[in-house]
């Protein structure tokens, strides 16, 4: 498992890719919103083991919604292949990025 401040960005990315935008706080609850909001959510519990509540307060949505969308994820993909492709797309980037950071010289 990963660390949320380590998932968000590669979470940011990756919606990007797809022409969505990172869910805030009052970011609405028109198609693009909710649909980022699914993926988001999705991709940060599965790569942090984040709580439906911890997790609503990144994404901007209420504790329950984000409980529901746990018990629901699954049903967000066309395919059990579509699902772990979009967590394979975030992985790869989180592991990018921390790939970037042992290799970094030591300022120490």
């Amino acid at each position: 498992m990963y660390s949320a401040t380590i998932v968000i960005p590669a979470v940011e990315a990756a919606l990007s890719r797809r022409g969505f935008a990172f869910p805030k706080p009052g970011s609405g609850i028109g198609k693009d919103a909710v649909a980022a909001r699914r993926l988001a959510y999705d991709a940060l519990h599965s790569l942090t083991n984040g709580t439906p509540s911890g997790i609503s307060k990144l994404i901007g949505c209420t504790a329950t919604t984000a409980l529901v969308m746990q018990q629901a994820a699954a049903g967000f993909y066309r395919s059990p292949e579509e699902r772990q492709a979009w967590l394979d797309e975030v992985r790869g980037l989180v592991e990018r990025s921390t790939q970037g950071l042992q290799s970094s010289p030591d300022q120490g």
